[in-house]
């Protein structure tokens, strides 16, 4: 086995997502492990406008590949303002995964 990146994917299987602008996949189904707090502390960290961008980035079927790059351009601002938003939001669940202390 060597180092470095997998080689990238050029269809996606049944249980994969193919990612917009490139020949890489993901699986449908994932896990989040929170980082030591309960799980309804773990969904309070959720950002609707980032999941409805990744939502619409990831259904890119049919559509040109100047949409599928506003998409994922569209996506990564979301993500960056999701990011941003949780930061100054002061919850006590981000506050430990910040500074690893108690809240």
């Amino acid at each position: 086995m060597t180092g470095g990146a997998p080689a990238p994917c050029r269809q996606a299987l049944a249980h994969q997502v193919a990612l917009p602008g490139g020949d890489w996949v993901v699986w449908r189904t994932m896990a989040l492990r929170a980082a030591g707090f309960p799980v309804a502390g773990g969904l309070s960290l959720a950002d609707a406008e980032c999941t409805a961008a990744a939502d619409l980035a990831l259904d890119a079927t049919g559509v040109g590949p100047e949409e599928r790059d506003r998409r994922a351009v569209a996506y990564q601002a979301a993500f960056r303002a999701a990011g941003t938003r949780l930061f100054l939001s002061g919850l006590p669940e981000v506050l430990h995964v910040i500074v690893g202390q108690p809240g």
